[in-house]
C-alpha cells in the first residue's frame, strides 16, 4: 500500500509540475488518468489536481529541497469519478 501511495503521489507531483503546459489561448488540456497494473485508479482534470489538499513531504536524502510540497494522498474512493 505504501508503494501504491508513493506512486500516486509521484504521478500527481509530476502532473502539477507540468501544469504550466496548459494549452495557450484558454484551451483545456486532457484529463489525467492514474493507472496501476493496467487498472484505472483515478481520472482527474487539471483543475481538480490543483484543488487537492497540499502536504509537505520530507525528503532528507534529496540533493535539492529537503521539504517538498505536493498533493496529499487521499483514499481513491474520495477522488472524483
Amino acid at each position: 500500500m505504501r508503494i501504491a501511495a508513493s506512486r500516486l503521489l509521484a504521478a500527481l507531483l509530476a502532473v502539477l509540475t507540468l501544469s504550466a503546459c496548459v494549452m495557450p489561448g484558454g484551451g483545456r488540456g486532457g484529463d489525467v488518468i492514474v493507472y496501476e497494473a493496467g487498472r484505472v485508479l483515478a481520472r482527474l482534470t487539471l483543475s481538480e489536481l490543483q484543488h487537492l489538499p497540499q502536504a509537505e513531504v520530507v525528503t532528507p536524502q534529496s540533493r535539492g529541497t529537503r521539504v517538498q510540497k505536493g498533493p496529499r494522498c487521499v483514499a481513491l474512493s474520495t477522488l472524483p469519478a
